[in-house]
């Protein structure tokens, strides 16, 4: 079983997030903010663990 695609779509989901919270037009939006906060925090952990992942894959690769 293969989840990496679904790992980078979740990388994806975490960038655009990311990228909408810092448009100008969102900022000025309370609630958007609020509900892009909490989905990026929701994705963030499983991001960050899967870019150690990809890390780590790079490390064995190189070794």
């Amino acid at each position: 079983m293969n989840i990496e695609p679904k790992l980078q779509a979740l990388e994806e989901e975490f960038n655009e997030t990311e990228k909408k919270m810092s448009d100008p037009e969102i900022i000025s939006d309370p609630k958007e903010i609020q509900i892009l906060g909490q989905k990026r925090a929701k994705l963030e952990p499983v991001v960050n663990m899967y870019r150690e992942y990809k890390d780590a894959q790079k490390s064995i690769a190189e070794a």
